[in-house]
């Protein structure tokens, strides 16, 4: 039998920049991306009564056979600086271990399958 599920979610990811750069790459596969959710702020500890600065996202490129996902920015991220991106998705989840996928073991201790 076979079961389609279908994933919906939203990446909240923390960066630090190694060197200065005006390109993130992340790893991408069989994902449907909202381009108009994707988001990249200064990163600004809890608490803080500094403002997150918001860095322009120039385009959005996917390569599928590269499976990656590049975000071209308007002015290059600062090294030693920290920042957080955020974009929405949707994802198949699949029985084949790319992408999303779904997978359970056989936890013999606990006598259950997770």
């Amino acid at each position: 039998m076979i079961v389609k599920l279908l994933l919906i979610n939203n990446l909240l990811k923390q960066l630090r920049s190694e060197k200065p750069t005006s390109e993130i790459r992340l790893h991408s596969v069989n994902l449907q991306l909202d381009p108009n959710s994707t988001v990249l702020h200064s990163y600004v500890e809890e608490g803080s009564v500094d403002k997150p600065e918001t860095i322009d996202i120039v385009s959005q490129q996917e390569n599928s056979t590269l499976e990656q996902l590049t975000v071209r920015l308007a002015e290059p991220l600062q090294a030693g600086h920290d920042y957080q991106l955020s974009m929405a998705f949707k994802a198949n989840l699949y029985q084949d271990l790319a992408g999303f996928y779904r997978s359970s073991y056989r936890d013999e201790d606990a006598n259950s399958t997770r």
